[in-house]
């Protein structure tokens, strides 16, 4: 007996089963997750968010490390050492989000970060302070706008709460960050 015809009617009515009752099936079951593993499954403007957070945190993190070498100031190192950590915690969570979406997850700092890094590096003592602390301000102010957008109108509700839950410690990197500016430039000072 030739079974080849039996398979083959048998997958084409299967076939044919998926094909027509198979988004009824989904929309029945709204706690079916569809698994797409080789599919983005974020917009474009989730992912640039995605790219630029990987790429600013993996910056820090160079950065921070860059400090707590070439720092004159303890309180500069030590705020290099703060960077290390608490970007290496985010840019481990937001990689476990990235690669749960199925989103692309840059692995080196990106253009713009190499220059301030190569810049950073030709410095030293007080002036490699002043110029890293500068850079941190700078940075962690279009950080927060940059989570304040995806927290208020990104699309993938994930995204949208880790960025929300993540802002007041970019808050307070800021606020240290500008306190530390303050007493290296003397207006901390009395």
């Amino acid at each position: 007996m030739n079974k080849q015809p039996i398979v083959m009617a048998v997958l084409l009515t299967s076939s044919l089963f998926t094909i027509t009752y198979g988004h009824k099936i989904a929309l029945s079951h709204p706690n079916l997750i569809p698994m797409q593993l080789t599919q983005n499954n974020v917009n474009q403007s989730d992912q640039q968010f995605i790219t630029k957070v990987a790429q600013g945190n993996l910056a820090e993190i160079e950065l921070g490390r860059l400090a707590e070498q070439k720092a004159e100031s303890n309180e500069v190192k030590e705020f290099g050492r703060r960077m290390v950590a608490d970007h290496t915690q985010f840019n481990q969570e937001l990689q476990d989000l990235a690669n749960q979406k199925g989103a692309n997850f840059p692995s080196d700092i990106g253009k713009e970060n190499k220059r301030i890094k190569t810049n950073l590096e030709k410095l030293s003592g007080a002036d490699f302070d002043k110029a890293y602390i500068q850079q941190m301000v700078a940075d962690h102010n279009k950080d927060i706008a940059l989570y304040r957008r995806q927290s208020q109108q990104g699309d993938d509700e994930d995204l949208k709460n880790w960025a929300t839950k993540n802002l007041p410690l970019l808050e307070e990197h800021l606020r240290l960050a500008r306190s530390i500016q303050d007493n290296l430039t003397g207006r901390g000072r009395k």
